[in-house]
């Protein structure tokens, strides 16, 4: 009746604490006649309830309400309940993610978007966490260069697609990419090993920035702080341990230097490749 009258910022309040009392009610009534269940297929109609007025009304701000009702799902005590299967989150939470990022563009709420892609990144630290070995980071390695890679070339298929949905798509698969670097960082920690992961994290820092340097500022700065970080840790590792504290810390300090100049020097060649373009 509210949307109908116009007042859709009223309307969008009811709809939210519609969704809550919802959640609120399957609580009040399961605790009342001490219905059998539990708190996960509590959360899981909580969320398909909510899913469900999201899509009837098209609203974007219970699409909202369902992105963190997902991380409700995935946070649940679910190990506890009585009928759940353990290897449950390995299909939920990507489907989950999948569910509210196609509800964000189908409600046109672009910023709601990032709660899916927080939540598959959130799947995969659950994967590691479940299988914490060196394959398993590989693997997320794996993933987030060709997810990034699929979402930042031009030639990809999913390039267009990916670019319709803003910065975001590359920024995450980005960003999976690094995490899955920094956690080989700790699977191998021989000497010749930390050498080898940290060339490949600085090659994927440069990549991130020639390809994404201009249009994806995201990606940009992480790139920045990935090489930056990245070159001090292996000069910890190396030269530190040859000429001793002080002189770490004065190499360390000409690192950032130089470091600082290159990204003004880039910083000021995309702002004046823009501007030609704009002209």
């Amino acid at each position: 009746a509210l949307m109908a009258r116009g007042a859709e910022r009223l309307a969008a309040a009811f709809l939210v604490l519609g969704s809550l009392s919802f959640g609120g009610a399957i609580a009040l009534v399961g605790q009342m006649y001490h219905l059998s269940g539990d708190a996960l297929q509590a959360a899981l109609v909580w969320f398909g309830g909510t899913v469900v007025a999201a899509v009837l009304f098209r609203s974007g701000a219970v699409t909202v309400v369902a992105g963190f009702l997902a991380f409700a799902v995935a946070g649940t005590d679910w190990t506890q309940s009585y009928s759940a299967d353990q290897m449950l989150l390995l299909w939920l939470m990507p489907l989950m993610a999948v569910i509210v990022i196609a509800l964000a563009r189908y409600t046109d709420v672009g910023r709601a978007r990032h709660l899916g892609y927080l939540l598959l990144v959130a799947w995969l630290a659950f994967i590691y966490s479940e299988y914490s070995t060196a394959t398993t980071a590989i693997a997320i390695v794996v993933f987030g260069a060709v997810a990034y890679l699929a979402a930042a070339l031009p030639p990809s298929p999913l390039h267009a697609i990916a670019r319709s949905a803003g910065a975001a798509p590359a920024f995450y698969a980005y960003l999976v990419l690094m995490l899955g670097l920094v956690v080989l960082h700790v699977e191998f920690d021989a000497e010749g090993e930390r050498l080898a992961v940290g060339i490949v994290t600085l090659g994927a820092a440069i990549a991130g920035i020639a390809l994404s340097g201009k249009e994806n500022g995201a990606v940009r700065y992480l790139g920045y702080v990935a090489f930056a970080v990245e070159t001090l840790y292996l000069a910890s590792e190396t030269i530190g341990s040859i000429i001793g504290t002080s002189g770490f810390f004065l190499v360390s300090g000409l690192v950032v230097a130089v470091i600082a100049w290159a990204v003004i020097a880039l910083e000021r060649r995309l702002a004046s490749t823009e501007d030609k373009a704009e002209a």
